[in-house]
């Protein structure tokens, strides 16, 4: 690391570890590695890992690797928290970003954040502001909170407070806490909650991030699973601070009661047509209108959030 007088990117090569894992995503993931080696912080490395895929990833990477900064790896298909902890153990630097295979990183992106952790040394984890860009238009820009306080309290209540492709971690944190977990979805949450046990973590009230939002997106396809994953994460982080073991899913699962098995179909319901309004896009305000006041009466702990995107879309 440098000193609090130094600017990011001063540093040495490389500073920044940049891990992407993809999945038969040949028609984007070169925009979004180009968008990385392109950026204003030349001091780093990125890991593609192509995790199996079908439809011609590999090809669509191969000659990246005449970069010196570039590493492709090429294997059968893992799922993604065992391809981020490839990528992690083959990391060198300091300080490890994530991307992902369908967004484009802003230009100054890590510059902005390898910064503000110099500038913040309690901060362990920083993540930003993303812009969702729906059918190939961008359609609303995020409001993450910023400070760790108000981050940790969305996520135990469930609330996304963090976008996973816009977070740069400190290695030494990860290894502190070990990686992604092996129960799939949600991944991202348990890190998330497992890294504020360690130090603080932020998002900088920057756009950094243009995110694909598409109906193929796993929380999508697999909502009921995302929010039991999400819930099992906020129990163990639970646990964990009062001294206790962790819980497996298996365990998780059979201490589950009623109203929580209730909750997370409401929280399913909630989310379902949230997403729908996005996909929306900007074709119908009426329609917009209608699926974000149902996503706020299905489950109304998020109603606060959901309301303020009806309040947006009139």
């Amino acid at each position: 690391m440098g000193t609090d007088g130094e600017r990011a990117g001063d540093w040495g090569l490389p500073v920044l570890s940049v891990v992407l894992p993809v999945y038969n995503a040949a028609s984007t993931v070169r925009a979004a590695a180009e968008s990385v080696l392109n950026g204003t912080i030349a001091a780093l490395e990125l890991i593609i890992v192509d995790d199996g895929s079908t439809d011609g990833t590999g090809a669509a990477v191969a000659d990246l690797e005449a970069d010196p900064r570039v590493r492709v790896i090429s294997r059968p298909n893992k799922g993604l928290a065992a391809s981020l902890n490839e990528a992690i153990a083959c990391a060198s630097a300091p300080f490890v970003a994530r991307m992902d295979a369908d967004d484009v990183s802003m230009p100054d992106r890590f510059e902005v954040q390898l910064q503000y952790l110099v500038d913040h040394p309690d901060v362990v984890m920083v993540g930003g502001q993303i812009r969702r860009v729906i059918n190939g238009e961008a359609e609303s820009q995020s409001h993450l909170p910023l400070q760790h306080d108000e981050i940790v309290a969305d996520l135990l209540h469930g609330q996304h407070a963090v976008c996973h492709p816009t977070i740069v971690i400190r290695r030494s944190a990860l290894d502190v806490i070990g990686g992604y977990w092996e129960y799939g979805v949600a991944e991202d949450w348990d890190l998330y909650l497992r890294l504020a046990e360690v130090g603080h973590v932020a998002n900088v009230d920057r756009h950094v991030l243009d995110y694909t939002f598409h109906e193929g997106g796993i929380n999508a396809s697999s909502m009921r699973t995302v929010r039991t994953n999400i819930g099992l994460a906020v129990f163990n982080h639970y646990r964990r601070v009062h001294g206790l073991i962790e819980f497996n899913k298996a365990t998780y699962l059979e201490h589950l009661d009623v109203a929580s098995k209730l909750r997370i179909r409401a929280e399913c319901l909630s989310l379902g047509l949230y997403r729908r309004s996005l996909l929306a896009g900007t074709s119908s305000k009426a329609a917009k209108t209608v699926l974000l006041a149902g996503a706020a009466i299905s489950w109304p702990p998020f109603a606060v959030r959901r309301l303020r995107q009806v309040s947006h879309a009139a």
